[in-house]
């Protein structure tokens, strides 16, 4: 039989040896992610939620940048990353702030393009959209003497509504008192975390992202991939390596010798 030149044998024992070395975190990383999913209800991650604003940040579960807050009363209504609050409750209502003003019917709610009027509690009474409004985004929110709510267009126009909200005109009034924003009371920047964030997220989904590699995006789940391919190769290479040295073997020839 044609003896096989050992030089050709070479690359392959190469390959087969650093793509052991390069997988070799990976399959770590892989086994022992595996291994904590086995065991997640032993370990109850099921029911224990993460706390890290870093790996929250990965579900987009944590506010960015500073919220906006405006005093009515007793209560603190804010506007943070586009959501609206009710003392650190979230409305459900997306949003900019543009203030919150007291009237007849409860407490006036104004963002550029809506104004929602809600009760003492903060349950949602009625909601007027661009079609009962003034044209043009609303820039500014206030009351004037008598109590009744008065905005400000772009432009600087100022339109006073009657007392039911039912209708407005343009006025200038010098005794309009305009919302001005208020420091958020840090109990209150908590509550409106934790409302925004929910149920927020439990440690088995994280590892179990984590083995799949959704975690870290769409890349994540590519390089598994790519892990899963090489460590087929890696397995065909070493197959190969093994039935060539029991051929090797079989002819008499030392195994593996160069």
């Amino acid at each position: 039989m044609k003896r096989v030149d050992p030089k050709r044998r070479r690359p392959s024992r190469v390959w087969h040896r650093w793509l052991g070395f390069i997988l070799l975190l990976p399959l770590l990383f892989l086994a022992l992610t595996g291994v904590l999913l086995n065991h997640a209800d032993q370990l109850g991650w099921h029911r224990k939620q993460v706390r890290s604003d870093w790996v929250l940040s990965r579900y987009g579960m944590v506010l960015e940048g500073e919220p906006i807050s405006f005093l009515a009363g007793t209560n603190v209504i804010s506007g943070w990353e586009g959501q609206l609050f009710w003392n650190g409750r979230d409305l459900g209502m997306p949003g900019e702030l543009t203030g919150a003003v007291p009237v007849s019917s409860g407490i006036a709610v104004v963002s550029p393009g809506v104004i929602r009027v809600y009760d003492a509690e903060g349950m949602l009474i009625e909601a007027l959209d661009e079609v009962s409004l003034p044209e043009g985004p609303m820039v500014k929110a206030g009351r004037n003497a008598a109590g009744q709510l008065v905005v400000q267009t772009a432009g600087a126009a100022s339109w006073v509504f009657t007392d039911e909200l039912l209708g407005f005109e343009a006025k200038q009034d010098s005794q309009t008192v305009w919302t001005a924003s208020a420091a958020t009371p840090e109990v209150v920047r908590r509550a409106m975390e934790r409302s925004y964030r929910g149920e927020g997220v439990s440690w088995s989904r994280v590892v179990t992202d984590l083995h799949s590699g959704r975690f870290f995006g769409s890349i994540g789940v590519w390089l598994i991939d790519l892990v899963v391919v090489l460590l087929v190769v890696l397995s065909m290479t070493g197959l190969m390596l093994g039935i060539r040295a029991i051929r090797q073997g079989s002819n008499g020839q030392r195994p593996g010798a160069d």
